[in-house]
């Protein structure tokens, strides 16, 4: 897993974080964020069979999102944020899903 330093500083509160951790103990930033889990998962290769064991996990929602319901596709967003602990590139993520979601209501 790569860090674009550009994307990351996209964050304030986390760049935040890695300054001040630097500040008060020194070492690589690269290191803190990668060891510190806060890097975001933008790579679709993995992105995309957690969103397909989220379907999995998720029959329900899944059924639901199938027969129409409403708002039934926002669910999965959290369900994907939950199953990559926040690491999902949200922009990234959202394209990915509608995509994959696509798929699925052709099924």
């Amino acid at each position: 897993m790569s860090l674009n330093p550009i994307s990351f500083l996209k964050s304030s509160a986390t760049t935040k974080k890695v300054f001040v951790h630097l500040a008060k103990n020194g070492g690589g930033a690269r290191e803190y964020v990668e060891k510190a889990g806060m890097v975001q998962i933008s790579d679709p290769e993995i992105l995309i069979p957690i969103i397909h064991q989220v379907f999995a996990d998720n029959e329900a929602a899944v059924a639901d999102f199938k027969s129409g319901k409403r708002n039934a596709d926002k669910a999965f967003t959290g369900f994907l944020m939950k199953a990559t602990k926040g690491q999902a590139n949200p922009q990234v993520a959202l394209k990915l899903l509608a995509q994959e979601l696509a798929k699925l209501k052709e099924d």
